[in-house]
């Protein structure tokens, strides 16, 4: 009864989370920024803290599918 298991085993869905990871670092949210007398230009890049959201809509995007 229920629905079938998205991961086969508890390795799959790490194997998953590692491509998470690396998809935040890869991507990372470029601000930019003014700084001093001359306002010069700088790009600040802030990377994105690892949620389960972030994770859920990740798996989702990569066709697992709902993980509730």
């Amino acid at each position: 009864m229920g629905r079938p298991k998205n991961f086969e085993t508890p390795e799959e869905l790490w194997e998953y989370y590692e491509l998470y990871r690396a998809d935040i670092l890869e991507n990372p949210i470029i601000e930019q920024k003014w700084v001093g007398k001359d306002a010069n230009e700088v790009e600040a890049k802030h990377f994105k803290p690892p949620t389960w959201a972030g994770f859920e809509a990740f798996l989702f995007k990569a066709g697992i599918g709902d993980c509730k």
